[in-house]
């Protein structure tokens, strides 16, 4: 009987310290929080896309997107982050404590070089010599990238039908398209972004508008519309 207690207890020992074990190592895990935030004009009011938000002293950091907001998980010990975008004078922000953060970068003036006036030439001359030499330009492009966002609304008439659910299907992309006109003309579009509403899959969003607004043409038609560029021969009486 003595020997069955002293082994019963040795067990029920054993699988009290595995109980402490598994409920104590997930603490020794490095804690993270998650910084939120946006990034504004302090000029205009307007969200800067693109601006870097970085912890200071180490790679870690991310990006706002076009509405001016990011999303940063942290680290335990991140005292500090420093926010930039070009055009704008850099930030270093103390966080500590804080889970959001509402960021207005102050516009920096941008220094250029001296600039000597040689001759006098009037804008229409521009455009005159622009138009006299369009198919000369073009020809010396071998490559365009471009990214486009397209966004497309279908409307479904539903009436005299027994048919119920949402009439209106919208689709949105953002894409990157590469055009390389030589010497081996190919094109290629890639989805970088892309939003849908719930009756729509993710998998049927891919419609997108693979040509744009081509400033090497004298001219441009978007839905059987005519449009002229700033290098067409029309463009002085135009604008």
């Amino acid at each position: 009987m003595n020997i069955q207690f002293v082994a019963l207890s040795l067990f029920r020992c054993f699988a009290l310290s595995l109980c402490l074990f598994v409920a104590i190592s997930p603490c020794r895990s490095v804690a993270q929080s998650l910084l939120t935030g946006n990034v504004i004009d302090s000029a205009t009011g307007a969200p800067i896309g693109g601006a870097s938000i970085r912890v200071d002293g180490t790679t870690r950091g991310t990006y706002t997107n076009t509405r001016g907001t990011f999303r940063l998980p942290l680290t335990e010990g991140a005292t500090s982050v420093l926010v930039r975008s070009i055009g704008f004078k850099e930030q270093r922000i103390a966080i500590e404590g804080k889970t959001t953060l509402n960021v207005t970068l102050i516009p920096s003036s941008v220094k250029y070089g001296a600039v000597n006036v040689v001759a006098d030439i009037t804008p229409e001359e521009i455009i005159r010599r622009a138009a006299a030499r369009v198919k000369e330009n073009a020809e010396r492009i071998q490559t365009i990238e471009q990214t486009l966002y397209t966004k497309m609304i279908s409307k479904v008439d539903q009436s005299g039908l027994a048919a119920s659910g949402p009439r209106e299907r919208i689709t949105e992309t953002f894409s990157k398209v590469y055009d390389r006109r030589r010497p081996d003309p190919v094109k290629h579009v890639k989805i970088l972004q892309r939003r849908q509403t719930a009756n729509v899959a993710a998998s049927e969003n891919i419609a997108v508008f693979d040509s744009f607004f081509d400033f090497t043409e004298p001219e441009a038609v978007i839905f059987k519309t005519r449009l002229i560029t700033p290098v067409s021969e029309e463009a002085v009486d135009e604008y």
